[in-house]
Parts: structure tokens; C-alpha cells; sequence
């Protein structure tokens, strides 16, 4: 929805949602906007709406115990071999969790894919 509400004009789309608006009616005369031209550049006009504006200033998974404040851009994360990003990593607990779950999941992927692959091989 806030994307949306941001102006977005594209979405990644399941294809079980896509399945349920395919078969849904078309009815041009409910549909917002319709008729009207889009602008050149879709957002050449684009504001962020108040509700949004504060919620982007703040994280609700941030941990209660944790200094959370944005990165900064007067730090170089990569610098030292990512020595400062892996020190912003360690001090926030829900970002470590975040990037190990994700991992994970990562590495899961990429072995089920390993094994097709390597029983494909097998196969031929």
C-alpha cells in the first residue's frame, strides 16, 4: 500500500494474485484515473505524504536497547574490508538476525539448485 501511496507505477505480482485479477470483470468506469494522460515522467510529481514521511524515520523491528539511527554517509562501510559495517552489523541485533536468516535462506537455494543440477548430470 505505501508503495502505492508513494506513486509507484510497477510491482512484483504473485502468480496466484495474477490468476485472481485475471479473472475478476473489467469496469473502466471504477477504475481511478482512467482517461486521464499520464504525466512524462511518472514522478515528476511525486510527495511524500505526511503518514509516510514519519514512518520512514523510524524501524518498529529495531531493537529497544540499540543507539538505531541511519547510516551515515560520512563513513565508508567498505573501507577496511567492510570493517565499519561489520561493527554497525554486530551492534544491532535484529539486523544480525535479519542478514543470518537471509544467508541461510540464500544457502538453502543455492544447494537445492546445486543438487538438481548435479542430478541432471547424473541423468544424462
Amino acid at each position: 500500500m505505501a508503495a502505492g501511496e508513494h506513486g509507484c507505477h510497477s510491482a512484483t505480482i504473485s502468480p496466484q494474485v495474477l490468476d485472481e485479477l485475471a479473472s475478476l470483470q473489467y469496469d473502466g468506469s471504477k477504475q481511478p484515473g482512467e482517461g486521464k494522460p499520464k504525466p512524462a515522467n511518472v514522478y515528476a510529481d511525486a510527495k511524500t505524504s505526511k503518514r509516510l514521511a514519519e514512518v520512514s524515520k523510524i524501524d518498529p523491528l529495531t531493537a529497544k536497547d540499540i543507539d538505531a539511527k541511519l547510516a551515515s554517509t560520512d563513513i565508508d562501510y567498505l573501507a577496511n574490508n567492510g570493517a565499519e559495517l561489520e561493527k554497525a552489523i554486530k551492534a544491532d541485533p535484529i539486523t544480525s538476525q535479519r542478514l543470518k536468516d537471509a544467508l541461510e535462506l540464500f544457502t538453502g537455494g543455492l544447494l537445492e539448485s546445486k543438487a538438481k543440477i548435479e542430478k541432471q548430470f547424473e541423468q544424462s
